[in-house]
């Protein structure tokens, strides 16, 4: 029969769909997203009072009983814009881990991970990444990871702005730390008095996103910036020059509009600002759905009418692999899958009852 020539092809093709391909499977540890209910500024020069300190190291603090311990990472993803639009600053900002134990320096990173030159931050909030290279740090209790930044020019008037969120992690366990550099200062939201010194803040946490990332690049993402790489099919498709991350293709680089996620965001699809994260966003289930009908429309092609005459539970099939893919690579939220497998469970349930009412009471001839 012609349906039983595209139900083995059809076999196939869920097999693949269905591998937990370790290439794309990401795992994010921390996220704190926008919308922010305040900021910190991330400067050395001290302007004046109030919301003005000179922190010169603002990030997250993993303390006794977080849930961070022994949590592994290597990418860091967080929004930053200038403080004063236009401004020139001078200088480089450090991402990484630090010890809240010493006083941090540029060189004294426990993990680097990467940098970008002060001034080409953007006037209007922006996601940066900046990648930890191949090798994940896990962390320990007083250990802080965010960005660095001190120079100790007077034209560095200005600084960064930090998003920074009431506490929606871990409680006080994981919360903002700052070190400040100016006496008296308004660091980390709170007025401390002294000059170099660390300052928590128990019921605030930074706006960051901290992901392991398979076979992640190293440095900040301005690999695909320079122009001997602008032809690089990964720097054409996903936009960030992580080479070697297979779900660049699908994420791309959300503040420059590049891969399917960053097309889909630039053509206001969803709001991806006050929320970057596209398994909630939506964004991610338009992505699902799209791949359906990619699929039918595929083994349509291949079939023609045929196609249709499949039985239902290849199709469901099909449609729980998919699930299975796009949860893998964290596109999709997996309560998707779960209702997937429920759906199949629901739909076989009258069949697996009938078989066993037949066996059980349909008994065979005595004749």
């Amino acid at each position: 029969m012609e349906i039983a020539k595209i139900i083995l092809p059809a076999l196939l093709v869920l097999g693949l769909m269905v591998v937990p391909l370790q290439s794309f499977a990401d795992t994010t540890i921390y996220s704190v997203v926008i919308p922010r209910s305040d900021v910190d500024i991330l400067r050395n020069y001290h302007a004046g009072t109030g919301n003005s300190g000179a922190d010169i190291l603002v990030g997250e603090e993993v303390k006794t009983g977080s849930s961070l311990i022994n949590q592994a990472f290597n990418r860091i993803i967080i929004p930053l814009e200038k403080e004063d639009d236009g401004s020139t600053l001078v200088g480089t900002i450090y991402a990484g881990v630090w010890s809240s134990t010493v006083t941090p320096t540029a060189n004294n990173r426990l993990k680097a991970c990467g940098s970008m030159e002060a001034n080409t931050v953007s006037d209007g909030l922006t996601y940066y990444t900046f990648s930890c290279g191949t090798n994940s740090w896990t962390l320990s209790v007083n250990q802080v990871v965010g960005v660095f930044y001190n120079d100790s020019t007077t034209l560095n008037k200005f600084g960064i702005f930090m998003s920074t969120k009431g506490s929606t992690f871990n409680g006080t366990n994981t919360s903002l730390s700052c070190y400040s550099s100016s006496d008296p200062v308004t660091a980390c939201g709170a007025d401390t008095g002294s000059a170099n010194s660390w300052v928590d803040s128990p019921t605030i946490d930074l706006i960051m996103n901290l992901t392991l990332v398979v076979n992640a690049g190293s440095g900040q993402s301005n690999f695909c910036a320079q122009p001997e790489n602008a032809d690089i099919l990964i720097c054409r498709n996903g936009g960030n020059g992580e080479a070697g991350s297979a779900g660049a293709f699908i994420i791309g680089n959300v503040s420059q509009g590049t891969g399917i996620v960053g097309i889909g965001c630039s053509l206001g699809f969803v709001d991806c600002v006050s929320n970057p994260d596209i398994k909630t966003n939506g964004l991610g289930l338009l992505i699902f759905i799209a791949s359906i009908f990619i699929v039918v429309g595929m083994f349509y092609y291949l079939a023609g009418r045929h196609a249709f005459e499949m039985p239902v539970f290849i199709w469901i099939l099909i449609i729980i692999a998919l699930s299975a893919f796009f949860t893998i690579t964290q596109v999709i939220d997996p309560v998707f899958l779960i209702i997937s497998i429920v759906v199949i469970v629901a739909l076989a349930a009258p069949k697996v009852l009938g078989a066993l009412r037949g066996n059980t009471f349909g008994g065979g001839s005595t004749e």
